[in-house]
């Protein structure tokens, strides 16, 4: 078989599957094929145009796991056989740029470098974006591996103490694995705003002590009954909505922090009320992913407990993609997984 197949861009909201070569290996890479993907908002952002573009004859995604099925010549050396699980990072990386020195993020290579995503048969991957993943680690739940990377990079930057309040603004997958991470810190009064409430159940069962719909509930007056007027140590900001961004750093207490870790549209510019942050001492910080991070996502993963399980709200077959779109777009489900192999488990 020469050709494989792989999904690209129709609408801001579907996907056409087309055929496509299978890539072959050239020194330090390796041919992976893919076990699951998963949906993530931004790929949704870049097909709508909110976040850069996507290239229609591109293939999308940029979460998966699977198995080496080619090495490059010269590249047996660099740690990889075929049959080796992976996970990869969708990033690629100079090492020759100030800030690759400095270990943050690369400044030469862009999205578009990146070629082809992982809503695919097979991907081509550098080595040094593939990461091994242990036995005990099933390839579905790896599929996880790089958003977590992100909830670990929040983590790091938040520093949470045991008993400090936390907020969190939007319950999609991403946020239901910050909020289970938020839960593991020993925060208190973890407070999800979130206004689909089919939802609430497992925002509970992963941390959750309170639920607010903002469709209809004032938030800053609930977050204010909810702590007594003092405000949340900590707000996180996981939606993404326009609408959801202000009140963050009005409902922080004195010292609070606000963690805006979704990515916005490129043209939103987040109306700031400095007088009042100030009076705060409060504090705003941003995310990005860390590429140090994967070998730890891959360890916390294997051994983590079977409640993040949960987060997989919807598995849809390679042949289904438009469908998990559109239950993507009824914002009822968390992480929506692909399974692109059937013999791959």
């Amino acid at each position: 078989m020469s050709t494989m197949k792989g999904y690209v861009p129709l609408t801001s909201k579907t996907v056409q599957l087309k055929q496509f070569p299978i890539p072959v290996p050239a020194h330090g890479q390796v041919l992976v094929k893919i076990a699951y993907c998963a949906m993530c908002a931004t790929d949704v952002h870049r097909m709508s145009g909110s976040i850069g573009t996507a290239d229609k004859n591109t293939i999308i995604g940029h979460e998966c796991s699977g198995v080496v099925v080619q090495v490059g010549p010269d590249t047996a050396h660099m740690g990889f056989k075929v049959g080796d699980r992976v996970v990869v990072d969708p990033n690629r990386y100079c090492h020759y740029c100030d800030a690759c020195k400095k270990d943050q993020k690369c400044t030469v290579m862009t999205v578009a470098s990146r070629g082809h995503g992982c809503f695919a048969e097979y991907k081509l991957c550098d080595v040094e974006s593939c990461h091994h993943i242990p036995d005990r680690l099933s390839l579905k739940r790896a599929v996880m591996v790089e958003p977590v990377t992100s909830v670990m990079r929040a983590m790091d930057l938040a520093q949470i103490k045991q008993g400090q309040t936390v907020a969190l603004s939007g319950a999609g997958g991403i946020g239901m694995l910050l909020l289970w991470a938020i839960k593991h810190t020993g925060a208190s009064n973890i407070t999800v705003i979130e206004p689909v409430e089919e939802k609430w159940e497992l925002c509970r069962t992963l941390g959750a002590k309170n639920c607010i719909n903002p469709f209809r509930e004032n938030v800053y007056e609930r977050c204010m009954e909810l702590t007594g007027g003092a405000g949340f140590d900590y707000v996180f900001e996981v939606s993404g909505a326009r609408s959801a961004a202000p009140v963050c750093t009005d409902i922080i207490g004195f010292g609070g922090n606000v963690v805006y870790f979704a990515v916005f549209p490129s043209d939103y510019e987040l109306p700031l009320n400095l007088n009042k942050l100030y009076s705060k001492e409060g504090r705003i910080q941003t995310v990005f992913t860390h590429r140090t991070n994967f070998p730890r996502a891959v360890n916390f993963l294997a051994d983590c407990d079977d409640a993040v399980d949960a987060v997989m709200g919807l598995e849809f077959p390679f042949d289904r993609v438009n469908d998990a779109f559109e239950a993507f777009f009824t914002s009822k489900y968390s992480k929506i997984v692909i399974k692109v192999a059937d013999d791959l488990v």
